[in-house]
């Protein structure tokens, strides 16, 4: 395929992953169309892109969560006239804690953004590709937790749960071919969606942190792959299995003692953009 016809929108651009995604799909001369809430890091991510070799980079500054940012981008998917497409959704939130202290806006935060707006940005993007004869492929960019449950991440295991099944339904119906989508699950990374304290955390159990620009290579390497799916990592891959077969046994591996009630409202992480 060449890359200098591909276009690229990628949301959440300049987050911790999606800024070496885009900097990877830069370098192979590609468009851009770089979507996220502040123009500022968009600009400097395009000026940096255009310097390292794509073919254009026009920037969408808004809320996915907001019609008008959705029909900008479907608006730059109409216009484009090469032969394929690729949408990444890879913008996503995060705020860590117990359930049951968590209000009820950052339940509905998470869901809609990490589930409900890439649902229907995907859903602007095919209406706006309609019968054009080019390659279509849907990249979400969720979590393995959309695969395991995971305490103290209850609504983002639910809203990467979703968005898992989203993509597995749609793929079906778009035939798994020139059009397809894709779940990217990777684990732990190192960005601002994880705060110190989980970071440290996951470290003390022995769970394996991976850097920014490892995980935007590897999704980048599988967006022409045949599968549908793709989780990073070892064990969790095996994990996923035994998760799927044997729940029972992973719910004791992960079942955590009750808190007390005074502190289940403190919230352990801030809000933070992929």
């Amino acid at each position: 395929m060449n890359e200098q016809n591909t276009l690229y929108v990628v949301t959440g651009a300049a987050g911790g992953i999606g800024k070496p995604l885009c900097l990877r799909l830069a370098e192979s001369g590609a468009h851009l169309v770089l979507v996220g809430r502040n123009g500022g890091p968009l600009g400097h991510l395009s000026t940096l892109c255009l310097s390292l070799g794509a073919k254009s980079c026009a920037i969408i500054a808004g809320d996915l969560r907001e019609t008008a940012c959705q029909q900008r981008i479907a608006r730059a998917v109409t216009d484009f006239c090469g032969d394929r497409i690729c949408l990444m959704n890879n913008a996503g939130i995060n705020i860590e804690g117990r359930f049951e202290g968590r209000d009820e806006a950052d339940i509905d935060h998470i869901i809609a953004t990490n589930l409900v707006a890439p649902m229907q940005v995907t859903q602007r993007v095919l209406q706006a590709v309609g019968d054009k004869d080019l390659d279509l492929c849907i990249a979400n960019v969720g979590s393995v937790l959309g695969a395991i449950g995971l305490p103290d991440y209850v609504a983002y295991s639910a809203s990467k749960a979703g968005l898992r099944g989203f993509t597995q339904a749609l793929n079906r119906e778009l035939g798994g071919r020139r059009q397809r989508a894709i779940y990217f699950g990777p684990r732990a990374v190192a960005t601002r969606f994880n705060t110190p304290e989980s970071m440290r955390k996951q470290r003390d159990a022995g769970q394996s942190i991976d850097q920014p620009a490892t995980i935007a290579r590897w999704i980048v390497r599988r967006l022409d792959g045949r599968r549908s799916e793709y989780f990073y990592g070892w064990p969790e891959r095996a994990f996923i299995k035994l998760n799927a077969m044997l729940p029972s046994l992973v719910d004791r591996a992960l079942a955590v003692s009750p808190t007390p009630s005074s502190t289940t409202t403190k919230r352990a992480a801030q809000e933070a953009i992929r």
